[in-house]
């Protein structure tokens, strides 16, 4: 037996060999410590890719779970834990591109287990996370093109009125980031502040709304292809009140003096005698849409050749050419 142990001996040291030669080209992009057991300077941002390569070595020093094991550090310590789904609260997390990243992808892009932000969020830039109450990441704000959820409709419309502006809950009331339709139906339910005289303030599955304060409460235009002529379309919005009760009378409607002959009788346009494009003191025509009553007073609108004054008109029989509707008009009379 004295005989073989050189050989014995030689087998084991080139088994013993091979088998460090294996791991060490095994291990060379493994995770790399230094002397006192450190990973490097860059490993908080480069341990996902790492993790994602070798799963197997990041276990054996965090555990088989990644729970802490024997370094007492474990993945939730930093990133966010299982959620349910939908998540409508992870608008609310403040470090989302370090929770996220392990299941959603090191740069949000996706996998197998998560999708990426862009699957939710249609305009947000790959890479980044959405700002939480930046409303641009699904749709521009307003909405500007023709895909839910950015549908632009007659959001520029609308928007480009001082009061409404980019406030979204006036239309959009109990929707928005955070609720818990938003990002799976749409929320169409306006504040009570514009509800008609008498009536509520809703929308139909047609696009029309009704009910609606600043119309009147009359039933508007489709949103998605209606449109209203500001100068020309005035019964849209305004209607003979006369003689509506007090309970259901429009805020907006005309009812003083002699409205119901001109305007309905005899069917004159309103801009015969009122000016929509005059202002004074600041305000105008959609001065304010919160309220109840109008921030502009009609009689400041009257047109100077209906040459009223205290309670009466003066248009005279013979007014220059185009001036009115009808070629000819009245002398004095009390409105």
């Amino acid at each position: 037996m004295q005989q073989h142990r050189p050989l014995f001996q030689l087998l084991t040291l080139a088994a013993f060999c091979t088998a460090l030669c294996s791991c060490g080209t095994a291990n060379d992009a493994a995770p790399s410590l230094n002397a006192v057991g450190q990973h490097p300077s860059d490993w908080l941002s480069s341990h996902g890719a790492g993790y994602a390569t070798y799963p197997d070595q990041c276990r054996q020093c965090h555990g088989q779970e990644l729970t802490g094991g024997i370094t007492g550090i474990g993945c939730s310590d930093c990133h966010l834990g299982p959620h349910p789904v939908p998540f409508p609260s992870h608008r609310l997390n403040t470090n989302q591109t370090n929770d996220c990243a392990p299941c959603h992808g090191a740069t949000l892009q996706g996998s197998g287990n998560a999708p990426s932000c862009t699957s939710c969020h249609l305009l947000l830039p790959a890479g980044t996370v959405p700002v939480l109450n930046q409303c641009n990441s699904c749709h521009g704000n307003p909405p500007n093109g023709a895909v839910y959820p950015n549908i632009s409709g007659l959001h520029a419309k609308h928007t480009n009125l001082a009061y409404v502006a980019t406030t979204c809950t006036i239309c959009h009331s109990g929707g928005g980031s955070g609720t818990a339709t938003h990002g799976s139906q749409l929320t169409v339910a306006f504040r009570s502040t514009y509800n008609e005289n008498g009536v509520i303030a809703s929308r139909a599955t047609n696009g029309t709304c009704s009910g609606v304060s600043c119309h009147g409460g009359v039933t508007t235009p489709a949103w998605s292809a209606g449109r209203i002529n500001v100068s020309t379309d005035c019964s849209i919005c305004h209607v003979d009140g006369t003689a509506l009760p007090a309970a259901t009378k429009p805020y907006n409607s005309f009812y003083s003096g002699q409205h119901t002959l001109h305007a309905i009788t005899y069917a004159i346009p309103c801009r015969d005698c009122h000016n929509m494009s005059i202002t004074s003191g600041g305000n105008s025509h959609f001065s304010n849409l919160s309220t109840h009553s109008l921030e502009l007073a009609p009689a400041l609108t009257i047109r100077p050749e209906v040459v009223y004054s205290g309670g009466s008109c003066t248009p005279g029989t013979t007014p220059p050419a185009n001036t009115f509707v009808f070629g000819h008009c009245h002398e004095t009379k009390p409105w």
